[in-house]
Order: C-alpha cells, then sequence, then structure tokens
C-alpha cells in the first residue's frame, strides 16, 4: 500500500463510508494527502457533505451500521463512477429539451408518479452525487430540479446511478 499523509483509508475513489460522500479520484487524493481536507470530512464539514447527514464515523460498528438500515446485514456501498471534470452546467436550451423528453417518457408511462420509497432512495443517492447542486437543488449534469425528477416514475439518472 502506498504511503498515506492522512487517516485515509479508502483504496480507491467512489462511495466512501467513512465520510458518507462519494470522492471522485480529486477528492480521493486531497483525502489520503492533505489533513486539512481530511480534517473538514472528518468534522462532517467537508467538500460534498452535508454535516445534517453526515455520522462521526470511526469504529467498524458505526460504519456497517452507516452501510445497512437492518440489523446484521450489511450491504455493499454503492460505487459511483467518476463524473468528467468541471461539468458545465446546461443552459436553457438543454434543459428544455431535457425538460420535453421527461415529460414525453412521462406521457408514455401513464403519468405514474413513483411511489414514497423508489423517490426517496432517488434522492438519497443524489445527495451522494458530486454533481448535485445543493444551492439550486439541481442536476448539474441535466439541469433538472432532483425532487420533480424523483418524483416521475419514468425518470432516469443521467449518469445512470438510478
Amino acid at each position: 500500500m502506498e504511503d498515506r499523509k492522512t487517516g485515509c483509508s479508502c483504496e480507491k475513489p467512489g462511495f466512501c463510508t467513512r465520510h458518507q460522500i462519494v470522492k471522485t479520484p480529486h477528492f480521493f487524493n486531497l483525502c489520503k494527502n492533505h489533513q486539512g481536507y481530511y480534517n473538514s470530512w472528518e468534522a462532517c464539514k467537508g467538500p460534498s457533505q452535508r454535516f445534517i447527514d453526515c455520522n462521526k464515523m470511526g469504529t467498524e460498528e458505526v460504519i456497517a451500521q452507516a452501510v445497512s438500515d437492518a440489523p446484521g446485514e450489511v450491504e455493499e456501498p454503492v460505487v459511483y463512477q467518476a463524473p468528467p471534470p468541471l461539468i458545465k452546467a446546461p443552459g436553457i436550451l438543454t434543459k428544455a429539451g431535457n425538460f420535453m423528453g421527461a415529460m414525453v417518457d412521462h406521457a408514455k408511462n401513464r403519468f405514474k408518479m413513483s411511489d414514497p420509497e423508489l423517490k426517496a432512495e432517488r434522492l438519497k443517492i443524489c445527495e451522494g452525487c458530486p454533481l448535485l447542486n445543493r444551492a439550486r437543488m439541481t442536476c448539474s449534469r441535466c439541469g433538472c430540479g432532483v425532487q420533480a425528477k424523483a418524483s416521475l416514475e419514468s425518470s432516469k439518472c443521467p449518469m445512470g446511478y438510478w
């Protein structure tokens, strides 16, 4: 194993169970080599973290608890592919086209809405995605509002996460 300058225990980029975020290759490198970033994530104040959702990780028991709701069952965490670097938010015409495509798909699906469990699962995935614009609660890839997008049964994540 390579030398690390921090207490980072991640083996590769992807979902970090300790800090409860998706670490892109850049974030992964910062976590293992930059004490300031590592400390920020440890304090639940690092990039892509929401303090309200962040659990202090530190013991194997807490980590196992964080990745599974059922006692005794531990699921594999979702591993995300790293997004392309610095995705520029789509323009108004692209957003309009994405919206119209989503409405056509929604109509073809007989206007079915997601059940509350599916919507909650989708939103949880979005919360861990580095492409989420938290200030606007929009996807930086397609420009859609994630609350509305997760509500439509026919919707799909542009990155393929759901």
